[in-house]
């Protein structure tokens, strides 16, 4: 970080050393902090420099500011210049970093550097933010899943807490939208393995990823090369071309992203219960807006599972899925309000932006607040 920023003050002319104590001191506040015609780079590095140095020049006074300044103002620039090798061997470093660092702040970092000069398409080396020992391959435009780590997720960090508490109570996992596997390595790494863990992906490209990937780590699992839905056979996917988490059985991302139509298997998920014998599950539901397609598919089983989390989006609010769930059952339901579980007598709730996740099951809000004492997760009953 000094050595950046005594970069950054070599070229603009503001370097100033204390060989005594050894440390790089920050300027002196002055009127003019930048004046471009010092820097011998080209006329794009020197106006990026220029146009940020003076937003700032008066807002913010101290050694740390300057400091925070500089580096917001000068670290896109200096990123770009990296040289390609320097900037690969970098990056590939930063996705095996030891999760406790990758934080929102790490993330974005190498992020921005991966911005440019990189094919974002090839696949880099990663522990997911979850183990040190995981090595994982995706893409490099998948920056949150590379450099960062599940928690950082605001929509999601809630349901990621959640589950990995409650999961320690379970015999089978199933992850009905595995996309790239996060909640299968999470719940195997919560448990120590100690779960039957099965996974569903109609996703062509991201099932096989999440193959090889479950292989390389050794983690074994009922792969599942099909969607969840409301009956055994054949539907049309539409596979999401913009954004692959987004892939569904629905058209409710349709008119947002570019989709490519594809037949791909279903499976009513009573029936694979039966068939394997699944019994004191906890399942994952994220399929983007066809919720009710799966539920419709589960219901007959709901005495075999444990806990329900599943994303509701437009389409499973509008067909009422949540009173639903709680009519068929008698489950107790929360919506994840991040770390907030708010209970839901009979489906209703206030959406607040960006968590859509709920939790089903059998608990009552004093049963399940003391479940899970000191996770940080507070459950609020209904007033």
């Amino acid at each position: 970080m000094l050595r950046a920023y005594e970069r950054c003050c070599r070229i603009t002319g503001l370097w100033k050393s204390d060989v005594s104590i050894g440390i790089v001191l920050p300027p002196r506040r002055s009127k003019v902090l930048f004046h471009p015609g010092r820097i011998g780079a080209s006329d794009g590095f020197r106006s990026v420099l220029a146009a940020g140095m003076s937003e700032h020049a008066h807002s913010e006074t101290g050694v740390s500011a300057t400091l925070r300044m500089m580096l917001r103002c000068i670290a896109p620039a200096i990123l770009r210049c990296v040289p390609l090798a320097v900037k690969t061997t970098v990056l590939r470093r930063a996705a095996l970093a030891p999760p406790r660092i990758k934080t929102t702040g790490f993330e974005r970092l190498f992020a921005l550097m991966s911005q440019s000069g990189i094919d974002k398409e090839q696949l880099i080396d990663t522990n997911f933010g979850l183990a040190a020992r995981f090595r994982c391959q995706v893409p490099l435009r998948k920056c949150e899943y590379a450099f960062g780590r599940p928690q950082n997720s605001a929509m999601e960090r809630g349901a990621i807490a959640l589950i990995n508490a409650l999961a320690k109570d379970c015999l089978h996992f199933l992850d009905i939208g595995a996309h790239e596997g996060i909640f299968t390595f999470l719940v195997f790494n919560a448990v120590a393995g100690d779960i039957v863990l099965h996974w569903f992906e109609p996703d062509s490209v991201l099932f096989s990823r999440l193959q090889n990937n479950l292989q390389q780590n050794l983690i074994v699992a009922c792969a599942n090369r099909a969607a969840a839905a409301d009956h055994n056979g054949r539907s049309t996917f539409f596979r999401n071309l913009t954004d692959d988490k987004s892939g569904s059985l629905g058209t409710y991302f349709e008119s947002k992203h570019a989709t490519q139509p594809e037949t791909v298997e279903t499976v009513r998920l009573s029936d694979y219960f039966e068939a394997k014998g699944v019994c004191k599950a906890m399942v994952k539901v994220d399929v983007e807006g066809s919720g009710v397609q799966v539920w419709s598919g589960l219901a007959e089983c709901f005495g075999e599972i444990a806990y329900l989390v599943i994303e509701m989006l437009a389409p499973e609010i509008d067909e009422h899925l949540p009173a639903r769930i709680i009519r068929e059952t008698g489950w107790h339901a929360y919506y994840i309000r991040d770390f907030d579980l708010v209970e839901s007598r009979n489906g209703e709730f206030t959406y607040v932006e960006p968590f859509w996740n709920w939790l089903f099951c059998g608990l009552d809000p004093p049963t399940l607040r003391r479940r899970l004492f000191g996770t940080g997760l507070l459950v609020i009953p209904a007033a």
